[in-house]
């Protein structure tokens, strides 16, 4: 399916509120937290967005499942196995980042159909800063009052000259290797699916990860840099998909087509 731009309208509206929302949560001197099976923090902020986006969109759009991450798992699996249109929610991205004040956290909605990220919006909500997709397949950036339509940078050099972002956490081995195979002039930690929104406005060039990592982590950040122009492969230099099987996603780069996905693919190949 796909979204009409006042429906579009009305999902800006539902994450900038959820967005008041985690920031009144963040001003508290001390929050709880808790931990998941997983031993990740979770919060009453990440519960109670998750409530509020979920009943909102389940009014919005009754007949679309949604997988929220702090929903029941097996629920969540339930309707991943027996969909093939679902809404993938995470309401706090980044929940350490939110926990230590530092301020990186976004909101993530992502609309998947077929395996394919057809929809994304992510929020930052201190900066206030929006990313989305739109009814014609383009990417915007919503800032300081100002709309602007967003692509990837196109003025990749022949000596693939990259700047780079990548995750806060310890890369590992694999993470390290593949960025010392690349000609690489910058780079820049940071947390949450904002990596994303850089690629896809064309600050960065390419974020990769191969670490452990769900698919409502990057989902919307998906949708929105394919919709700038850019590219999400896998490991073995397939387009990313997303599996009706787990919800667990690959190792995958995400790139400005600019740089040419056979040099890509060669990259990936060295690592194998």
């Amino acid at each position: 399916m796909l979204l009409k731009q006042n429906q579009i309208e009305k999902l800006i509206i539902l994450v900038k509120e959820a967005g008041e929302q985690a920031r009144r949560y963040y001003d508290f001197s001390n929050i709880n937290v808790q931990y998941k099976p997983d031993k990740s923090p979770v919060t009453i902020a990440d519960q109670e967005l998750s409530d509020l986006i979920t009943a909102q969109l389940k009014q919005m759009f009754p007949h679309i499942p949604i997988i929220s991450e702090e929903a029941d798992q097996e629920h969540n699996m339930d309707i991943l196995k027996e969909n093939d249109t679902y809404w993938l929610i995470d309401p706090i991205d980044g929940t350490k980042s939110f926990i230590r004040k530092k301020g990186d956290f976004t909101i993530n909605i992502a609309l998947i159909k077929n395996k394919t990220s057809e929809f994304g919006i992510i929020y930052q909500p201190l900066k206030q800063a929006l990313y989305y997709t739109s009814a014609d397949k383009k990417a915007y950036k919503e800032y300081n009052g100002i709309t602007t339509q967003i692509k990837v940078n196109q003025n990749i050099k022949n000596d693939k000259a990259l700047n780079i972002v990548v995750p806060t956490r310890h890369l590992g081995e694999d993470a390290l290797n593949f960025i010392a195979s690349l000609n690489v002039t910058s780079s820049e930690q940071v947390s949450s699916s904002f990596k994303f929104c850089l690629v896809a406005e064309g600050i960065y060039d390419m974020y990769s990860n191969f670490s452990r990592i769900n698919t409502w982590d990057i989902a919307a950040g998906h949708a929105i840099l394919t919709c700038a122009g850019g590219l999400i492969f896998d490991r073995k230099g397939n387009i990313l998909t997303y599996n009706k099987n787990s919800l667990r996603c690959p190792n995958f780069v995400a790139f400005s087509s600019h740089i040419g996905e056979d040099y890509i693919r060669q990259k990936l190949a060295e690592l194998l």
